[in-house]
């Protein structure tokens, strides 16, 4: 399984860490788009890569990308 930390996902979507985990902390998706889970048998913040793919793709979808 490939995965990613929290530095390259916000460097995939252009925002700062900080934002990314106050949206994770807090359950706030991002119009309407929810975030993928941090992988729960891992300490650090990482994520399955295709979850953060979908995601993406949500948000281009909805014209926020």
């Amino acid at each position: 399984m490939i995965t990613l930390d929290i530095k390259e996902f916000s460097m995939l979507l252009g925002i700062r860490e900080s934002e990314i985990y106050h949206h994770i902390r807090k359950g706030i998706p991002i119009n309407g788009v929810p975030f993928p889970k941090p992988l729960k048998q891992i300490k650090t913040h990482r994520f399955n890569y295709e979850e953060v793919m979908r995601f993406i793709e949500d948000l281009k979808g909805k014209g926020e990308l």
